[in-house]
């Protein structure tokens, strides 16, 4: 520590512990590593500067986070064991002692896998999923407030810090902040576009937008909108679509959790952390029972799945080449992966179709073949203008025998021009039939003869 600092190396403080170093060091305070002298236990002290002591708007803000810390009993939240106030009137907050490195250092030196991404973002949700719970809104997740650290059997441990600004009291207006300025609420990189428009009027999905942004800085080491000041920053968050992943990085899961965080309307967004957890549990197997863990925190049951088991609620992506949706898996409430169930006919609708059949049965085999009708038996008349003048068959005499005639065709003319009056066709008079001829009585050649002289 530089030598003018008020805490150097071997400073006692409030004769409990002695500092042994600086953890990290803003605008607004300062963490060192200290030790307390009667347990002999390792802690970080965080002391706001001297200067904002005597604000009382960013003390109450200062307190405002012991709280917050203190009501998420997680073991992925920075456990705050007390709270003090030095000699000058500054507040003191002692902390559980973390070793390791924060999220943002550690996306510096390497990329990270996606069972790592995937790992550290559900553990992300499960501290969220209790302040949630709690009604306690972080507002300013990022990278350097996500730390990990290691449990005892050696497996990386990701802890929540920083609730300084949580919403769990009503701000002030005009109230400053904890991070790096003090005219917004937030960090511009991971601030939702209602954030931006006002800090106090966000709820659960200001958190789960931050989360996306970390998620796509976590596969790409680049952040999804950029600018060279803050207040680009802040006007592409509002305004432009996040930049698109490469093609070799592009799936249709990850393209569809990306379009859900960081949709501008807060209602197009997942609901809450369980919806998410479940969304970024399916790309990578083995976190059911963590996906299970924020589920029953948050009380939410569990959703119907995009394919591969990606969540999806409210509206959703259309489906590239107009694809559907039948056939895809999705997961029952074991998260165990299973087939859609099919769709059985109901009994109604089995009724319904004998009905018809039985009808239509009946229909046909009391209908006449048509091959059999006389002429009479036609029942739309024709008109009398439209039959073209045809000769009449012959009558039968009753001497001939009773023979079926076969149905006389009728042509019927086709309707007239309208810019031509239709012409009027009348009914053609039919010759009498001649009469039969009489016949004659036989006659001799004696009678021929005598009528011949005559």
């Amino acid at each position: 520590m530089e030598p003018d600092s008020p805490f150097p190396p071997g400073t006692v403080i409030l004769n409990k512990y002695e500092v042994e170093g600086v953890l990290g060091e803003g605008g607004m305070g300062t963490v060192l590593r200290a030790r307390h002298l009667r347990l002999g236990e390792p802690v970080a002290l965080k002391i706001l500067h001297p200067r904002w002591a005597s604000n009382p708007k960013i003390v109450a803000r200062f307190e405002q986070e012991a709280r917050a810390s203190l009501r998420i009993k997680s073991e992925h939240v920075a456990r705050v064991t007390d709270v003090e106030t030095l000699e000058s009137g500054a507040p003191l907050m002692v902390m559980e002692m973390l070793e390791g490195r924060d999220l943002g250092d550690e996306l510096q030196n390497r990329f990270l896998s996606v069972e790592e991404v995937v790992d550290y973002l559900l553990q992300a949700c499960l501290a969220l999923a209790e302040a949630h719970s709690i009604g306690l809104v972080h507002r300013d997740l990022k990278p350097s407030n996500l730390f990990l650290t290691r449990r005892a059997d050696g497996s990386t441990l990701l802890k929540v810090l920083d609730f300084g600004i949580a919403k769990a009291l009503p701000l002030t207006e005009g109230g400053a902040r904890l991070t790096e300025t003090q005219d917004v609420i937030g960090s511009p990189l991971y601030m939702s576009p209602e954030q931006i428009r006002s800090s106090k009027h966000v709820d659960q999905r200001a958190d789960i937008w931050a989360l996306g942004v970390i998620f796509y800085e976590m596969l790409t080491g680049n952040a999804p909108f950029d600018g060279e000041a803050s207040s680009a920053i802040l006007a592409a968050i509002v305004a432009d679509p996040p930049r698109a992943l490469s093609a070799e990085m592009s799936t249709p899961e990850l393209e569809f959790i990306l379009a859900r965080t960081l949709s501008k309307v807060p209602a197009e967004r997942f609901a809450h952390v369980g919806e998410l957890a479940q969304a970024i549990g399916a790309l990578a197997p083995g976190h059911e029972v963590m996906v299970r863990r924020i589920q029953a925190i948050v009380g939410a049951p569990p959703v119907e799945t995009k394919p591969g088991g990606v969540a999806q609620k409210n509206a959703q992506p259309p489906r590239p080449g107009g694809s559907t949706t039948e056939g895809l898996t999705v997961l029952d409430e074991s998260s165990v992966y299973r087939l859609p169930e099919r769709r059985s006919w109901t009994i109604p609708a089995v009724l319904l179709a004998a009905v018809l059949l039985v009808g239509l049965a009946l229909f046909l085999r009391g209908s006449p073949p048509s091959d059999s009708l006389e002429p009479s038996a036609v029942s739309a008349p024709v008109p009398k203008e439209s039959i073209s003048a045809t000769p009449l068959p012959p009558k039968r005499s009753h001497s001939e025998p009773d023979r079926q005639s076969a149905t006389p065709a009728l042509s019927v003319a086709p309707p007239p021009e309208p810019s031509e009056p239709a012409p009027v066709r009348t009914k053609p008079k039919l010759a009498p039939p001649s009469p039969a001829p009489v016949a004659r009585p036989e006659r001799s050649l004696l009678d021929e003869a005598t009528e011949s002289r005559k």
